[in-house]
């Protein structure tokens, strides 16, 4: 891109020395200006004989820019810790609450099984029952029969099997 306003600089030179202006202090002119922009064209393009672009210097940030990033990185870090803790406290709270629904359908469970022991309780089969096994109790009519060699209470029954 440099030696195309090389180029036009050299152009616009000639056009104004053909006109029969000031042509010593115009040539003189132009040859300082046309050298000193072949000696910066050869320098950067290696194909004119230069050495090449020049290298770039590593982009160096500024304090002010390391802070910032300094400053991004550790919220970023902050945030995480954040996060992962109300993870955890969200996976506990799940947690809890599956044990705990659970329990309540446990709870459930022996609720409708009392229910029916309370049903069955008031039964008419229920009282005879308990009436019959533990107050030794009898309908009208009915005779009890124990067997005396498995009675434990007879003493003469325990001798005799001696």
């Amino acid at each position: 891109m440099l030696h195309r306003g090389v180029y036009i600089r050299m152009k616009d030179y000639r056009a104004e020395d053909r006109t029969g202006g000031q042509a010593k202090n115009r040539d003189l002119h132009w040859n300082e200006e046309r050298s000193a922009a072949q000696a910066e064209y050869r320098a950067i393009n290696p194909a004119a004989g230069g050495a090449g672009p020049r290298p770039r210097q590593k982009n160096r940030l500024g304090a002010r820019v390391k802070l910032y990033m300094l400053f991004w990185a550790l919220l970023l870090v902050f945030f995480t810790f954040a996060l992962s803790a109300q993870f955890v406290s969200y996976r506990s709270a799940v947690d809890q609450r599956a044990s705990v629904e659970g329990q309540i359908k446990d709870a459930n469970q022996r609720t409708e099984e009392l229910k029916g022991e309370l049903t069955y309780s008031n039964s008419d089969a229920f009282v005879e029952k308990v009436a019959r096994q533990q107050l030794g109790l009898v309908l009208p009519g009915e005779l009890i029969f124990h067997n005396i060699a498995d009675d434990g209470d007879n003493p003469d029954a325990q001798t005799a099997g001696n």
